[in-house]
């Protein structure tokens, strides 16, 4: 018996080693997959092509710019808006709404401005609510890169336990993610170029005001906010 034991235990754990290695290799080819650039995509780049010596007069050009854009009032303004609303489903105790609004955000920066405004989806602020009948403390979730789709995001994040906690909860979408994605092509935000990347967190920013603001304005007594990876 103890030598069957101790078989078993050796099988089970070489099962382990292979099943370890085996989801090791394909985290690191879904990384590949999500997050690796072909030379010749880093060549067609601005940013990437540049030598080490020109990258940082870059940088610091672009830095000396941007202490000047922060001090601007616009930068992190977020209007009052009133959100378009779609219901989505009625459940028990809750509706699903869709909340669309355009956003007011307009690039300060006037050397990405145009080929920022080049992806049009990006335009409209988008959000999924979990909404009570009655206003209640409300949760904005903010998604990681390349994430954002409603179907995933709502098996993503603990919603039930929210819900039944009594909050309300909303899906806040990036920009240049999920619904203001352009199709067929990756998200536009966060770049390497930091300008691009910046103005992406300006939007963010506004957006999100606008959004709180909306569920304050609708009776929420509070409302917070958490994100993971790049929604972090």
């Amino acid at each position: 018996r103890s030598r069957e034991q101790s078989k078993a235990q050796s099988t089970r754990s070489m099962l382990i080693d292979v099943l370890n290695r085996s989801a090791s290799g394909f985290d690191r080819a879904v990384g590949r997959a999500l997050f690796a650039r072909s030379a010749r995509a880093r060549a067609r780049s601005p940013s990437e092509s540049l030598g080490h010596a020109e990258r940082l007069e870059s940088l610091a050009r672009i830095a000396a710019r941007w202490d000047e854009l922060e001090r601007d009032p616009r930068f992190f303004a977020a209007p009052c808006v009133t959100p378009e609303l779609h219901l989505v489903r009625r459940e028990l105790g809750f509706d699903v709404v869709d909340a669309t609004w355009r956003s007011a955000f307009s690039p300060l920066d006037e050397g990405v401005r145009d080929r920022y405004g080049e992806r049009r989806e990006n335009a409209t602020a988008a959000a999924r609510l979990f909404l009570h009948p009655e206003p209640r403390p409300a949760v904005v979730l903010i998604h990681g890169y390349r994430a954002g789709q409603y179907a995933v995001e709502e098996r993503v994040w603990p919603l039930r336990w929210m819900l039944g906690h009594g909050l309300d909860v909303a899906l806040f979408v990036l920009p240049f993610h999920g619904v203001r994605a352009t199709p067929g092509r990756g998200p536009f935000f966060p770049a390497t170029d930091p300008r691009i990347t910046n103005e992406g967190f300006r939007q963010a920013m506004i957006d999100l005001g606008a959004l709180t603001g909306h569920l304050r304005a609708r009776g929420a007594p509070a409302v917070g906010v958490m994100g993971m990876s790049l929604g972090g």
